[in-house]
C-alpha cells in the first residue's frame, strides 16, 4: 500500500511536470482568449502572463525537488537531512511564487488570491520542515542510543 502511495504520488508529480510544459507553450493564446472573453485590457494579460513565466521556475524546481523527496521515501529513508532540505526548497518556493504573485497583482489583481495562498502553503510547508528537522535529530539520537 505504502508503494503505491508513492508511485501514485510520482506519477502526478510527473504528470504536473508535463502539465507545466504544456502551459509554457499554450499559455499566451489561453491568457488571450480568456482575457478578451473577461473584457480584460492589455494591462492584466501581459501582467498574468508576466507572472505565470517567473513563476513557472520556482514551481519546476519544487516539483523537481518533489521528485526527489519522493525517492528519498522510496528509498526507505524519509528522516534524513536531505529530505528536510528538499521540503526548505519546496517551502521557498512557496515563498518565491508568492512574492511574485504580489507583484504580479498590481497588473492583474486576482493574482493577489494566489499570493495570500502560497503565502499560507509557504507557512505550512516551513512548519512541516521544521518538524522533520525535529525528527531527523530524534532519529540520529536514537541511532546513537546502544
Amino acid at each position: 500500500m505504502k508503494k503505491t502511495s508513492v508511485i501514485l504520488c510520482t506519477v502526478f508529480v510527473i504528470l504536473f511536470l508535463v502539465v507545466l510544459v504544456a502551459l509554457l507553450v499554450l499559455a499566451p493564446p489561453i491568457v488571450l482568449g480568456l482575457g478578451l472573453r473577461l473584457g480584460w485590457n492589455e494591462r492584466n494579460i501581459s501582467g498574468l502572463l508576466y507572472a505565470f513565466y517567473c513563476c513557472s521556475v520556482p514551481v519546476a524546481v519544487a516539483l523537481g525537488a518533489l521528485l526527489l523527496l519522493l525517492r528519498n521515501i522510496r528509498s526507505g529513508c524519509p528522516f534524513s537531512k536531505r529530505t528536510g532540505a528538499l521540503i526548505g526548497v519546496i517551502s521557498w518556493c512557496c515563498a518565491a511564487v508568492s512574492v511574485i504573485t504580489l507583484v504580479g497583482s498590481f497588473f492583474c489583481f486576482p493574482l493577489i488570491f494566489v499570493s495570500v495562498i502560497m503565502a499560507f502553503m509557504f507557512l505550512i510547508v516551513h512548519v512541516v520542515r521544521l518538524c522533520f528537522r525535529a525528527a531527523t535529530e530524534l532519529n540520529e539520537e536514537n541511532s546513537l542510543t546502544i
